[in-house]
């Protein structure tokens, strides 16, 4: 599942720096999320893609590449809140990029991301795709489980020259 690709590790996870970040960040995080974290603590991933199924607003087809939402990774548990590659620079990236609140930023480039949607539900949200400067978003997973799942490798997708294959749909 995970690249070593530019991996800046994250510290071990332990109960006392989930509940610090929970505290921090206003939210219950999922349990599937706390422990994939407590395996590999965040970083790049090899399967990049996210089936996305269903209606794609108009504003939004744009950054779907044939139906699929692309996760270059996921950030991890980190205290240092100007540790690069976690989740512990969600309220930074959500007042620097005007976010909604009650998101936990888990991937994402400024101008789109992936994040836990704490906005409904307190309890393993959903996981979405937002574009920043409008706003609008669409549910891609009903939950962070969910969400590693549906993950698909770029190559199982597209072939070396960047055409689709015939790719599984989630």
């Amino acid at each position: 599942m995970w690249s070593s690709d530019f991996d800046e590790p994250n510290p071990p996870v332990s109960d006392a720096l989930v509940r610090e970040l929970e505290t921090l960040l206003g939210v219950k995080l999922p349990e599937s999320y706390i422990a994939l974290m407590r395996e590999h603590n965040g970083g790049f991933l090899k399967a990049q893609l996210v089936p996305v199924n269903g209606e794609v607003p108009g504003d939004l087809a744009g950054y779907i590449d044939n139906g699929f939402v692309s996760v270059a990774s996921i950030a991890g548990l980190n205290a240092d809140p100007d540790a690069s590659g976690s989740i512990s620079q969600t309220a930074y990236m959500t007042k620097e990029w005007n976010l909604p609140d009650r998101l936990v930023l888990l991937d994402g480039d400024g101008h789109t991301w992936v994040a836990l949607d704490y906005r409904q539900l307190e309890i393993d949200p959903p996981v979405i795709f937002l574009e920043s400067e409008t706003g609008h978003y669409m549910n891609i997973a009903t939950n962070f489980a969910d969400l590693v799942e549906k993950l698909i490798p770029h190559e199982d997708v597209f072939d070396e020259d960047g055409k689709l294959r015939n790719a599984p749909r989630g």
